[in-house]
């Protein structure tokens, strides 16, 4: 932890300090990366000092103004406050923290706990031109809390964390309001309680809160079925420079468009959410898990299509490729190669509907959740896709693995960016038709990143959210880091992957968000015209440039 001076490291790891990723899987992991890759880099030292830090641009009157609208506790200015307030969840926010070298960071933290107090925040910001970064659980992988000084003025980081309280919940109108901060655990026990649930879980679910789900336009692992919470979105309370907006589904005028329209996916740069209302369902009355092996990437695919345009489509639906179907396997135990003994052995036992070497063989794994009678004739749907997709039917305890570990793969990178591997995700939406291009383009963006680098690579690739136009593809690098090179590296491979996609025909995201990191190809992404017109917005209401500055919207 930081001392009074901040001369040591601050400790930083995903989640719960307190869990770490199973020891056997970790060594595993290592193990496999080191067999696949040739070798295992140096593991980076661990620095005995930090960069230190820039004195706060908040003036001594500052400080005395704002600790007259705010309880002592809810204003922090210490060294590590402010460092963890300006990161994200992304690897080059982990390892700027590992060797202590980011020095942009905000000048101070501000924990308001009610809506009252967010107002006072940004009536106090807005006159003296103050820049205020929301955040919610601080999962942005995309440099969406990331302070950016924009000419050198202060910057203050809002944590909505005190803002997590559950509201009223109307069982006739299937709906439940709740304070923006609150996570998904809290948010998911409040409705379970009562029989109801939201059904959004991304991998960041334990962590992330409605407001960033819903400012970020967040996709959960069973959205096929449920949706997300933008879909479900019946009103908020957001505060702006120029005043408070209100916003409900119910009371909109049909002919205009509106907030609800706007606000999502605005990622805080036109005001500061506070509260939302949701629709929500009845929780599901049964749900079976299933996994399967198919004897290659194209028959995954068709088979991941069909399934999704089904009715009922499944609630879970994820489709490996080989490579990421190999990493899954040896984290459990299996060698690389496992998918060809396990075809073999299936095989054996006239459980292989079609004969294959497995070297493409790719894993699928989802679930059904609703009635019985849904879940009785999802199950029989599946059943008929995968034995015209030639697939191996495998116990469904494979599937429920998956969802009792869903949430631990960032312990487990962690682990391996401490160990000195480089690790980076990214993801796209692509309409079915342009698959095959997008994929192709990521992986051999990948390739030539990794040549530049002069460092061996291997990209693992799966799909989820499927839908009836399409699917997020998501990819998955391990590289060896090059220790000192953590910005430069991680920005050349983000801007030849996502320069690759986007020239194949797929988005620069999927849900992730826009943050800093995306920025350059917004422009790529929509009409100039609509650019221009959200750039209106942005101006009216805020006209001093003070909300999450040079986040989403292009440059200029």
């Amino acid at each position: 932890m930081d001392g009074p001076q901040g001369s040591l490291p601050v400790p930083w790891r995903w989640g719960n300090p307190r869990v770490r990723y199973p020891r056997r899987g970790r060594e595993r992991v290592l193990g496999y990366l080191a067999r696949t890759l040739g070798g295992s880099p140096p593991r980076p030292p661990a620095p005995e000092t930090v960069t230190p830090l820039p004195a706060t641009r908040l003036s001594p009157e500052d400080f005395a103004s704002l600790a007259g609208l705010f309880p002592r506790d809810a204003l922090l200015k210490d060294d590590r406050s402010r460092r963890l307030a300006s990161n994200g969840g992304s690897y080059r926010d982990v390892a700027l923290l590992r060797t202590g070298t980011r020095v942009e960071v905000v000048d101070a933290v501000v924990e308001p706990a009610s809506i009252r107090e967010v107002e006072a925040l940004v009536g106090w910001a807005d006159p003296r031109r103050v820049a205020l970064v929301p955040r919610g659980g601080g999962t942005s992988v995309v440099g969406g809390v990331e302070p950016l000084r924009d000419g050198g003025r202060a910057v203050v980081s809002v944590s909505l964390r005190r803002l997590d309280r559950a509201g009223p919940l109307d069982s006739a109108r299937r709906q439940a309001t709740f304070e923006a901060g609150i996570r998904g655990p809290e948010l998911e026990a409040s409705l379970n309680r009562q029989g109801w649930t939201l059904g959004h879980f991304p991998q960041s679910f334990e962590h992330s809160s409605l407001g960033g789900w819903i400012v970020t336009r967040s996709y959960g692992q069973a959205s096929t079925r449920y949706g997300t919470p933008v879909d479900r979105l019946e009103g908020f309370v957001l505060v702006t420079p120029r005043g408070r907006v209100e916003w409900c589904r119910a009371d909109r005028p049909a002919t205009v468009p509106d907030p609800g329209q706007i606000v999502p996916g605005s990622e805080g740069v036109l005001g500061i959410l506070v509260s939302a209302t949701v629709r929500i369902d009845p929780m599901a009355a049964s749900t079976r898990y299933f996994a399967a092996l198919f004897p290659d990437w194209e028959a995954g695919v068709d088979a991941t299509r069909r399934l999704a345009t089904a009715a009922p489509a499944p609630a879970v639906l994820r489709l490996a490729d080989g490579p990421e179907t190999d990493f899954t396997l040896a984290e459990s135990g299996w060698e690389a190669g496992g998918r060809r003994e396990i075809w073999r052995r299936l095989a054996a036992r006239g459980l292989g509907f079609r004969r294959s070497s497995g070297g493409e063989t790719c894993l699928g794994i989802g679930s059904y959740e609703g009635s019985a009678e849904e879940v009785r004739r999802g199950t029989e749907e599946l059943r008929s896709v995968l034995r015209s997709a030639g697939a191996a039917r495998l116990p469904s305890a494979v599937g429920r693995a998956w969802e009792r570990g869903r949430f631990r793969a960032p312990y487990l990178r962690d682990d391996l960016i401490e160990a000195g591997w480089f690790i980076e995700t990214f993801e796209t939406f692509s309409p079915w038709e342009r698959l095959k291009d997008v994929v192709r383009a990521a992986r051999t963006s990948v390739a030539t990143w990794a040549d530049r680098e002069g460092i061996p690579a291997l990209v693992g690739t799966h799909l989820s959210h499927p839908i009836s136009e399409g699917t997020a593809a998501y990819f998955t690098v391990l590289a060896i880091q090059k220790p000192g090179t953590v910005v430069a590296t991680t920005d050349a491979f983000k801007e030849i992957t996502a320069e690759a996609i986007v020239r194949a025909g797929g988005t620069v995201t999927h849900h992730h968000g826009i943050g800093t990191y995306h920025r350059p190809w917004v422009r790529r992404s929509f009409p100039a015209a609509w650019l221009e017109g959200l750039k209106t917005l942005k101006a009216q209401w805020d006209p001093n440039g003070i909300m999450n500055p040079g986040k989403t919207l292009p440059e200029g």
